[in-house]
């Protein structure tokens, strides 16, 4: 509760009326409770705690590319590598960016964390 609340305030800061989680702006029905979830199983980034607040989104809620087995076009996905080339034409994608503006992220050092590897890189967005 505490996220969606923070999530509100920021998008009105920001001048946003509601900044939405992937599964709210996609509405695909596998976010806990969704009626797709017996279908096709709850989607991960519902339940990833890792990226929690990231971009102001609830668990990974705006940063689903990064985490595997999200839906894209009806179809479950693999891994970060394997849905990069759509991801990044993805609309939720575009929307969370021109939201978050400045503050966006894009998570590589996230990414980078989450898979174990070392990260270096010191731009936000890196």
């Amino acid at each position: 509760m505490t996220i969606a609340l923070s999530r509100v305030h920021n998008a009105t800061a920001k001048g946003v009326s509601e900044m939405k989680n992937c599964w709210e702006f996609k509405g695909c029905g596998r976010e806990p409770g969704g009626v797709k979830v017996t279908e096709l199983g709850e989607c991960p980034a519902a339940s990833d705690e890792r990226l929690n607040g990231q971009n102001n989104g609830s668990s990974g809620g705006r940063m689903c590319w990064l985490v595997k087995e999200t839906l894209c076009g009806n179809k479950v996905q693999g891994d970060f590598y394997s849905k990069l080339g759509s991801c990044i034409k993805c609309d939720f994608l575009k929307s969370v960016h021109k939201e978050e503006g400045a503050d966006f992220s894009y998570g590589m050092k996230v990414w980078f964390e989450m898979s174990g590897a070392k990260y270096s890189g010191t731009s936000k967005t890196g």
